[in-house]
């Protein structure tokens, strides 16, 4: 009966809430004022009587699923980690004295740094912005940016710093082990009392309860949006040894098993929020789980088109190395390595591309002295195994996806195993060990033969392989009102991507995609295909807010690979320093919820969002890293620069969605306008066979009819020009959210606009057929506003 009353507070105060936030409510109010007083009135008592109880802090329904039981524990932030995001975002919200649980599934935190094997620091190092790669004269070199503190999250910057030199490699600038950083890593949370760490402990369950109704802003249905109130997770102690004396193809369905095994003895917890609230809950996970756990909306693999919000092939997408050490070694030394005969080596042939040995043993060398650019083999010399050249000639296991279709993921969330491809991880796995012996049998005469051997010391894994394989694509968030961060506004600014008001995280790296064999990559932005190398580049870029959230749960937060983000942009988001800056941002944006109470939607659909709510959250992150790009002494924005204000549930054709780099809807084929006068005559002028002029009436995301204009959104990319504003167009001195054009003494605001604001010209000012498009007489504009 309790549970009951609960529930229906919550949604009471629910509809208080949106009641509050719907920018009609002023003028239905005037209306019908006597008729809403008496609901508004019980309402607002409802709310009263729930203060304390309506924010993701509230009591659920329940707390522990009868499937699953264990031993309680409290946090205030559950972190499910496994990647350098999840170990920035646990440290982040630590520092600001927030009660934190983090979920490592090894004995190593650190993600790629350490127990997935890509300790070799991929920082820029395309010249992205000079016109020798891009044919935009734009006077910044895109490498600099990454040699500057300030421009990266500062205890990732200065902890590799105080490495030192380990390993001259030509792939970076900073090589180094798996454990020389690990010890880094250890030292910076150890201060931290109230981080509890997890290790070898994996995610099994997690609990729901309903919180919100919501109508989709993509194609106008309705959906559940709710709240993780705990997660179940499997802690194993290994029996003997450090249980890493197994395949990670063999032994991961034994870490998800709640039974002791041969190998491990098992105990069960749930972490959950303390007292009655529940918790703010972050996915940084190398493989997405509590997105795939909590049902919630995740892209995986290619998708529909760049910004889309559905999955084209969930089996396409990035390729998958499960990374190796060799080692040098002063005398000869006994093989080390599974024999021949144990794994399938009939289906990898190797060469080294356009380099040969030596590149390839100079590439990620983690421990030795040589020029990394001439031959140079000495004794103690340590080198990381993760080769491709132009095409798949080394260890890039590129025959099969990481992770089971969604369909089978769903299937899974019974008895859930981490949602991985087995015969992938086995694929990969037998990729190394052939290139292993690849490395050995073609190692040149002039060196010393039999004394090449696996490092097992600096993987801490005797299988001579690391703990975890070297994943490049995830499971991916869908963020509030669809929102996924797109190509085109990693590109719009130049010399930066477009510069959000509510941006939290820089990130700065090329579009680098290890395609899987026999996938058809569409060809998207720019025109450019995936599998191309050569193609633009993205500027320096930033992350906003939104792609921090998920459309489907409330208290839920993601980081690194996990963001809303384009599977094109997440070939640019997923190394170790954007790993830094969004996990940090991630913990910060946690902190903030914890702080005020306020859920993912509570903060995204607030009026207070850019006044209040988006400059408290940066603060936090400011103390961590800069929100800004610093090129040739110039700061990115200018502080006298205006940044539009965020718009949120756009009024586009459905199922297609607002791009904010372009200034327009776009889906898979098309763009929808209206466009510019100067867009329409170059059109005309290029007679190329459509009618440049001609306008659609098509049924909106908002379920009203609306006119458009359709172009192929190509032609429309290449005639919008390279200003905020499409060709043709200004910004507005007095109001600068839109962009203006005036012919013929008529001045005409382009949207795209909210679907509020569509709302409120409809039913409360009547304006007919005028509001059924995304181009409005300035005046009208004003009456709106």
């Amino acid at each position: 009966m309790r549970a009951i009353f609960y529930y229906i507070l919550d949604k009471i105060s629910r509809i208080c809430y949106d009641l509050f936030n719907n920018m009609i409510l002023k003028q239905l109010t005037k209306k019908y004022s006597k008729q809403l007083t008496f609901v508004i009135t019980l309402t607002v008592l409802g709310a009263i009587t729930l203060i304390g109880m309506t924010t993701i802090f509230s009591e659920a329904l329940t707390y522990t699923n009868k499937s699953f039981t264990g031993t309680s524990v409290e946090c205030e932030i559950i972190v499910n980690g496994g990647s350098l995001a999840g170990y920035f975002a646990a440290y982040t919200a630590a520092k600001e004295l927030k009660k934190v649980c983090l979920i490592e599934p090894t004995n190593w935190v650190g993600g790629q740094l350490t127990n997935s094997g890509v300790p070799a620091i991929d920082w820029q190092w395309n010249s992205n912005i000079t016109p020798s790669a891009t044919g935009l004269n734009d006077g910044v070199n895109g490498q600099l940016p990454h040699t500057l503190r300030t421009n990266n999250n500062y205890q990732f910057f200065d902890m590799i710093a105080s490495i030192g030199t380990k390993g001259k490699c030509w792939v970076s600038r900073d090589c180094f082990l798996s454990t020389d950083v690990l010890t880094k890593l250890n030292g910076l949370i150890a201060p931290l009392a109230n981080l509890k760490v997890f290790y070898n402990s994996v995610p099994k369950n997690v609990t729901r309860v309903s919180s919100i109704t919501k109508t989709d802003s993509y194609d106008n249905s309705t959906f559940n949006v709710n709240r993780i109130s705990n997660i179940g997770i499997i802690q194993r102690t290994p029996i003997s040894g450090t249980g890493y004396d197994k395949r990670f193809s063999s032994d991961v369905n034994d870490w998800y098993s709640e039974v002791n095994s041969s190998r491990f003895t098992k105990q069960k917890f749930v972490l959950k929020g303390i007292g009655t609230k529940t918790p703010v809950v972050l996915d940084t996970s190398e493989n997405g789980e509590i997105l795939a756990l909590s049902e919630a909306a995740y892209l995986q693999g290619t998708d529909k088109f760049d910004g889309s919000v559905e999955t084209s092939n969930d089996q396409c997408g990035q390729s998958t190395t499960h990374t190796f050490n060799m080692k040098y070694n002063s005398t000869t030394v006994a093989e080390n390595a599974p024999a021949k005969s144990t794994f399938n080596n009939q289906n990898s042939t190797f060469n080294f591309g356009t380099g040969n040995w030596d590149k390839a043993w100079n590439y990620r060398r983690l421990a030795g002295a040589g020029n990394p650019y001439t031959p140079s083999l000495a004794s103690g010399d340590i080198s990381v195994m993760n080769w491709k050249s132009m095409g798949n000639n080394g260890n890039d296991y590129d025959k099969g996806y990481l992770f089971t279709s969604k369909a089978n993921t769903q299937a899974q969330l019974s008895d859930w195993k981490g949602g991985y491809n087995i015969p992938t991880l086995v694929g990969a796995e037998d990729a190394s060990y052939s290139f292993y012996y690849y490395m050995k049998e073609n190692m040149p005469a002039n060196y010393a033969q039999n004394r090449m051997n696996l490092d097992f010391a600096s993987m801490g894994t005797t299988t001579g392989l690391y703990k975890t394989p070297y994943v490049r694509d995830t499971r991916r968030s869908v963020g509030i009102d669809n929102y996924v961060l797109k190509t085109s506004e990693l590109l719009s600014q130049k010399p930066t991507g477009y510069r959000f008001k509510d941006r939290l995280a820089t990130v700065n790296y090329g579009f680098d995609i290890h395609p899987i064999a026999g996938c058809a990559f569409s060809e998207d932005d720019l025109g450019n295909n995936y599998a191309t190398p050569s193609y633009t580049e993205p500027y320096p870029f930033y992350v906003p807010l939104r792609s921090f959230t998920n459309k489907s749960i409330d208290n839920l937060v993601v980081g690194g690979k996990n963001i809303a983000q384009s599977f094109k942009v997440s070939a640019a988001n997923r190394l170790q320093p954007s790993e830094a800056t969004t996990g940090a941002a991630a913990g910060a944006l946690a902190t903030y919820m914890v702080n005020s109470g306020l859920s993912t939607y509570n903060i995204i659909e607030s009026s207070s969002y850019n006044s209040t709510y988006v400059p408290a959250i940066q603060t936090i992150v400011k103390k961590y890293q800069s929100i800004d790009w610093t090129m040739n002494s110039v700061a990115y924005p200018a502080a006298t620069e205006y940044l539009p204000n965020v718009k949120l549930a756009n009024f586009c054709p459905v199922k297609s969605v607002y791009d904010a780099g372009e200034g327009f809807c776009v889906d898979s084929e098309y763009a929808y306008g209206p466009f510019s006068t100067n867009m329409n005559n170059a059109c005309i002028a290029l007679n190329n066979g459509i009618n440049c002029s001609q306008t659609y009436s098509i049924n909106s995301n908002n379920n009203m009819p609306m006119t458009v204009q359709k172009w192929p959104k190509k032609l429309a990319r290449e005639l919008r020009g390279t200003g905020v504003c499409m060709s043709g167009l200004t910004r507005d001195t007095l109001k600068p959210d839109y962009c203006i054009e005036t012919i013929g003494g008529v001045k005409n605001v382009y949207g795209v606009f909210t679907q509020a604001q569509v709302n409120k010209c409809a039913t409360v000012l009547l304006g007919g057929n005028a509001c059924n498009n995304n181009k409005w007489n300035y005046n009208f504009v004003n009456s709106i506003l």
